[in-house]
């Protein structure tokens, strides 16, 4: 055969291959050493968790190729093997590259071709992995010291000199390669250096918003890989559990406010509004239910939640209805129901004291059946020294099982139910005897009661002050509640 044929006949399909590998919209070569993994994965982090991207199975060069026709989205990814041993890489729009590693220590070793961005990533990770080694020997040995000792203040002057090697490290990383993901990372992590005093209180309380309201001056929300690192789920969840204020108000002001900054990427959108649902949605925080009504009608919409299927949204929204009657600040419906004579019936809102306790249960709940007594208890011991009065429902409408409990249980405080003959009959009682309306009749949908027991908390004026504590909890929310009222009338006066 012709040598000059054959020349181009390897040309050509060395030419196919490089536009084959070309036409891809990310192509990553691993070639791990020593290892006996016949494939590896592609993995990201996304909400705290690990998540994998893609697959990759070793072919007869002994190198694993991962590459797909659209792009991956930026952020920091795992190269995970079999063994579930691992590597970080960042995916920046750089995604034709290739890395060489082995087993004895995948990061020590790995090295990068045509991607400098995660050459000095290692790098800085390598370095900062000694730098971490000596500052827990450092730490260990000053906390055994007395702290104004000259050994003790040269280990804090070394702990010094570390923490700024390792700053200086990050701001050269920042100014070889500004507006990298890798760059913006390390910002992101950097503290806002705070210029106010801290000589009285008043310093202090100003000191506070301050850092509450610069937390996010070094994130950069418009770059949308931050949203496939842990930090910007750390960055959040730091924020909404040490620095806001845990009342519905401040929550829903600084989510609003954290949104909005979101907006400049739809990445970091998109993670932000899942992230504030899930974590009110999961909260057991008082008034919690506030926070995520108020997320859910003003993001989880059609237009705005674009990642979300029609299931999801529909779903959302039912919740969003269901809560309409029953959040923290709302007047309730006035119940008008039966004693357990069947004959007498109580308006709540004729219940006169500073506090009541609507509290809606089952005497077949194992739950209710422990949870009822304890209030009578708590009630005779406590609550009714500080105001309290309480307005028990049964859900079901067995009168005489309700009997029958309450008898047993010595329970004196007034329990109401819709019995089985108002069930059969309602429209005498709505609209002959006019003694209750449709709302108390349908008292599930009326409360969104779900499961119980379920207790509100209600100031004099029926409006509601927390929902879906637990007995035990009534006295020291309403103790709290009332240094808080305290708090605020002295405020007022100055």
């Amino acid at each position: 055969m012709n040598k000059r044929f054959i020349f181009s006949l390897l040309a050509l399909i060395f030419s196919l291959s490089i536009n084959a590998q070309n036409n891809d919209a990310y192509n990553i070569k691993v070639k791990i050493n020593k290892t006996t993994s016949k494939e590896i994965y592609l993995g990201f982090h996304y909400d705290n968790n690990k998540y994998v991207k893609d697959t990759a199975k070793v072919n007869s060069k002994g190198e694993f190729v991962f590459s797909g026709k659209e792009k991956l989205e930026t952020g920091l990814y795992l190269i995970v093997l079999e063994n579930m041993q691992m590597f970080e890489i960042l995916i920046d729009d750089n995604q034709h590259f290739s890395i060489e590693t082995d087993t004895l220590d995948l990061a020590k070793n790995a090295k990068f071709k045509n991607h400098p961005l995660n050459t000095a990533f290692y790098n800085f990770i390598l370095d900062n992995a000694k730098n971490s080694q000596t500052l827990m020997s450092y730490k260990s040995r000053l906390s055994e010291l007395d702290p104004k000792s000259d050994s003790a203040k040269f280990y804090q002057s070394e702990i010094e000199k570390i923490n700024n090697n390792v700053t200086k490290a990050q701001d050269d990383i920042i100014a070889k390669f500004p507006n990298s993901l890798l760059a913006n990372m390390f910002l992101a992590t950097k503290d806002v250096p705070n210029p106010l005093p801290l000589n009285t209180k008043d310093d202090t309380l100003n000191y506070f918003h301050y850092n509450l309201n610069h937390y996010w001056d070094n994130f950069k929300w418009s770059d949308g890989g931050l949203a496939r690192t842990p930090i910007l789920y750390n960055k959040l969840n730091t924020f909404f559990e040490k620095m806001v204020y845990k009342v519905p108000d401040s929550l829903i002001k600084y989510s609003d406010i954290v949104l909005e900054k979101s907006k400049a990427h739809k990445e970091n959108y998109k993670y932000t509004v899942q992230f504030l649902y899930k974590t009110f949605a999961n909260s057991k925080m008082v008034c919690h239910e506030n926070v995520i009504h108020h997320i859910a009608k003003n993001y989880y919409t059609k237009d705005k939640a674009w990642w979300a299927d029609t299931a999801t949204l529909n779903r959302i929204e039912k919740t969003v209805a269901d809560m309409e009657g029953t959040l923290c600040g709302q007047t309730v419906h006035n119940l008008s129901l039966p004693d357990t004579s069947g004959i007498k019936f109580h308006q709540l809102y004729k219940k006169n004291a500073d506090y009541t306790v609507l509290i809606f249960w089952d005497p077949n709940c194992g739950h209710c059946q422990k949870e009822i007594p304890r209030l009578q208890n708590i009630l005779d011991s406590a609550l009714t020294k500080m105001g309290v009065d309480v307005y028990g429902v049964c859900t079901q409408r067995n009168l005489e099982e309700l009997r029958k409990f309450v008898k047993e249980k010595e329970i004196k405080f007034l329990n109401t139910l819709v019995t089985e003959d108002m069930a059969k009959y309602p429209e005498r009682y709505i609209y002959t005897d006019k003694v209750t309306d449709i709302k108390s009749m349908n008292l599930h949908k009326t409360f969104n009661i779900k499961s119980t027991p379920l207790i509100f908390v209600l100031d004099k004026d029926k409006k509601i002050l927390a929902s879906k504590l637990n007995v035990e909890d009534l006295a020291p929310f309403l103790k709290a509640y009332e240094r808080q009222q305290k708090a605020i009338k002295e405020l007022q006066k100055k």
